[in-house]
């Protein structure tokens, strides 16, 4: 039997794909919606330096089966993120089991 992580109270984030061409220009995906994931946002910390600028990050708990990469971006609560790390999907060297795919993200705002 398999462990999943699902929380049927939990948040649905909406993941957009991102294609990257050779310049760095992103273009946006069709946005998939994945209910039933945990996040943990980090209180913003402001940076002074001839401008203001506010770095917010969160880490997001999906389904096993959540596709995502390094590139994609990730709304939450009406936020949006970009991933900043390849995505961890958490498994048990003793059963095997993937209960879930952790998502690193990151918000810069100013």
């Amino acid at each position: 039997m398999a462990l999943t992580v699902f929380v049927p109270s939990g948040v649905t984030i909406t993941v957009t794909p991102q294609t990257v061409d050779k310049f760095g220009t992103r273009t946006p995906g069709t946005p998939v919606k994945v209910p039933g994931c945990v996040i943990y946002e980090t209180p913003g910390i402001e940076t002074l330096g001839g401008q203001d600028t506010v770095v917010q990050d969160a880490q997001v708990l999906a389904p096993p089966d959540t596709v995502v990469t390094s590139t994609d971006r990730v709304t939450v609560n009406g936020k949006t993120y970009e991933v900043v790390a390849t995505p961890i999907i958490w498994r048990s060297p003793l059963t095997g089991n993937e209960p879930c795919v952790q998502i690193q993200l990151r918000r810069v705002k100013g």
